[in-house]
């Protein structure tokens, strides 16, 4: 029977490398140190099952969540400047109160129920430079409109 976990709140847990984890997304050693910190700046995390995960008030500038499940996460209040969402599901994530400058979201997922009241946002890039294509092609107005995300 598998076993879910949602929306937990794992800061400055101790001990979770010897808990029984099974499949959850405690398994892998790297998010397991990002839930329990909380800082995720400059790490990768490209292609991650990370559905449901409370990241509430973390450290996410320059993270890259390429191809990764962040669906029902709790984002709220995390700093996610310059972060990498290059098709990231996003279904119902909690976006409330983050920061979102400078994030890259060529081709993310989100759906009506994605949450994105108070987001604090400049610009974003709609595209991942590349050495083909090195014009990520900023936006100022929308998305990011009055400091709020423009669906």
């Amino acid at each position: 029977m598998p076993t879910y976990l949602t929306y937990t709140k794992w800061f400055q847990a101790r001990n979770l490398d010897r808990a029984r984890v099974g499949m959850t997304y405690l398994q892998n050693s790297k998010v397991r140190k990002l839930l329990i910190t909380r800082q995720g700046k400059n790490k990768n995390f490209d292609g991650f099952n990370l559905r449901s995960v409370n990241l509430q008030r973390a450290n996410l500038t320059d993270a890259s969540f390429i191809g990764a499940d962040l669906s029902k996460a709790n984002l709220q209040d995390a700093d996610l400047s310059k972060v990498k969402l290059k098709q990231t599901q996003l279904d119902g994530t909690d976006f409330t109160g983050a920061i979102l400058t400078g994030a890259f979201i060529e081709d993310w997922n989100i759906s009506i129920d994605t949450k994105f009241d108070g987001v604090r946002c400049e610009y974003v890039y709609m595209h991942l430079p590349t050495q083909d294509n090195p014009d990520p092609h900023r936006k100022q107005a929308s998305p990011c409109q009055n400091g709020k995300i423009v669906r």
